[in-house]
């Protein structure tokens, strides 16, 4: 119902027998659940219909959640996973979700939205990185993590990118337990989780949002054109979702109404 209520036109999932049970090196001989998929997949497309018709309304948002199919191939689905329930159930945030491949098809398609969040790209076209700066430029504002930004297509480093669209030259990765403050929307002690990153050289043109306990910046914000884009150096929908740091939501409650506070 949430992936029907975040517009999706239908629903499947990912069914197979695999020759070992899990847990045990014990092999299984049976069939493929291949066998059938049609008429599940029919059944699927039938059950999303009817939903979409009782529902009777068109779901749409300004803010959209960015995926890349070759981050979710390569790193798995969950962290895609924290980011909606981090802002959609937990920070109320009406939500949609947009690919990389609706992007490369049709760049215009960024301009209905106000708010572009990534949801867990450390994988990302050169091409798309070129069309979310113009989307900055016209005055989008774009949601990033230390996660975000790691390679392109050809597995070549984009920490040139995280200069050009975040303003960040240099960074220092440390795993110990610390928190941020965010004087600017009076949050103290939101605890970062996992990867850790001290922005230690910024671009012209940043605001510092919060610094870890070391006064190093953790959260910084670069206007660029008539737009904006945040860096967040840490992963706050595992810190929510898993380190249970529910001050991560209001930060982002607060990032929906940033025009508010700067």
């Amino acid at each position: 119902m949430d992936a029907v209520n975040c517009g999706s036109d239908s629903i499947g999932w990912y069914a197979a027998e695999h020759d070992f049970m899990m847990g045990l090196w014990v092999k299984i001989d049976t069939k493929y659940t291949k066998y059938g998929c049609p008429e599940r997949w029919r059944k699927m497309l039938e059950m999303c219909k009817r939903v979409n018709e009782i529902r009777g309304e068109k779901y749409s948002s300004d803010k959209a959640i960015l995926v890349s199919y070759n981050s979710i191939l390569s790193y798995g689905y969950l962290p895609l996973i924290y980011t909606y329930i981090t802002l959609s159930r937990d920070a109320g945030i009406r939500i949609d979700f947009i690919t990389e491949k609706n992007v490369e098809i049709n760049p215009e398609i960024l301009e209905k939205y106000s708010h572009i969040f990534l949801g867990y790209t450390p994988i990302l076209k050169t091409s798309t990185l070129n069309i979310l700066k113009k989307y900055v430029e016209k005055g989008g504002l774009l949601i990033a993590c230390c996660n975000d930004l790691w390679f392109n297509e050809k597995l070549e480093d984009l920490d040139i990118w995280r200069k050009k669209i975040f303003g960040v030259i240099e960074e220092k990765v440390f795993w110990r337990d610390d928190s941020i403050s965010f004087e600017i929307f009076r949050l103290k002690n939101v605890k970062g989780f996992w990867e850790r990153r001290m922005i230690l050289k910024i671009d012209n043109s940043i605001k510092i949002l919060g610094l870890w306990s070391n006064n190093t910046p953790a959260v910084i914000l670069k206007n660029r054109g008539s737009g904006k884009a945040i860096y967040i150096g840490t992963q706050p929908y595992l810190a929510n979702c898993i380190k249970g740091e529910g001050s991560w939501i209001k930060f982002f409650k607060m990032i929906i109404k940033l025009d508010e506070f700067i």
